[in-house]
């Protein structure tokens, strides 16, 4: 519960303008997504506290992107598979990850439980509940502990690709961070493509990477990434 709740969002302090939730710490916008009128907005949440920690994922959903309407909490700590970390949100269209179960297209988070690696859970409502899904996690690697995916569907090769951050070796034999590239046809088994370095230790070019297409000087023939 949370104390003097029928007067939230009247405070005195409270930002009006631009999303907050009711309690607790909030920070990286993890899934967002539109879906038959609805944008969903999953975040980066402590609840319990104002500071890091504790991570769950929150969920707010708008029909205009300025009013907000807070929902219920959707991925939880766990004392063995850890806290949930940053990741993203997709429509299952092609309704492979084979979970269906009515009209609702299948919504899908793939986001880091950071004691195993990157995890799916799956909606058939919405976005109001989601189910871990079974086989989890289905991607693990040297950067999967403190990972943010951000898979999307190319069309031409017929598979999934998700930036991840990730680590490799430079030639001097350090550790450095990088974006690893994988790709997958069934949201479940992924394999290594490529990689993006850095040379420096910083989180530049690393930390909760997109990955699109544009086209050059507005021509759509010359499209670049």
């Amino acid at each position: 519960t949370i104390p003097n709740s029928k007067n939230i969002y009247s405070e005195h302090l409270r930002p009006q303008y631009h999303f907050t939730s009711k309690t607790g710490w909030l920070n990286d916008p993890n899934g967002l997504i539109w879906y038959k009128g609805e944008y969903h907005m999953f975040y980066q949440h402590n609840p319990t506290s104002l500071k890091h920690g504790n991570m769950t994922w929150g969920h707010a959903v708008s029909e205009d992107l300025i009013h907000w309407r807070e929902k219920p909490k959707v991925l939880f700590p766990e004392a063995t598979t850890g806290t949930c970390f940053s990741g993203a949100a997709f429509i299952d269209y092609k309704n492979q990850l084979e979970r269906k179960t009515g009209e609702e297209e299948v919504l899908v988070l793939f986001y880091l439980r950071t004691n195993i690696g990157l995890c799916l859970a799956y909606s058939n409502d919405r976005g109001d509940t989601f189910t871990d899904f079974e086989s989890n996690p289905v991607l693990t690697h040297e950067g999967a502990r403190i990972d943010t995916p951000r898979p999307f569907w190319y069309e031409k090769t017929n598979c999934w690709i998700a930036p991840t951050y990730d680590f490799f070796t430079n030639k001097s034999g350090e550790p450095r961070r990088c974006v690893g590239f994988y790709s997958s046809n069934n949201l479940i088994n992924w394999k290594f493509e490529s990689r993006v370095e850095q040379d420096g230790w910083g989180d530049e070019l690393c930390g909760c990477v997109d990955f699109f297409q544009l086209p050059l000087d507005d021509k759509q023939e010359d499209q670049k990434w």
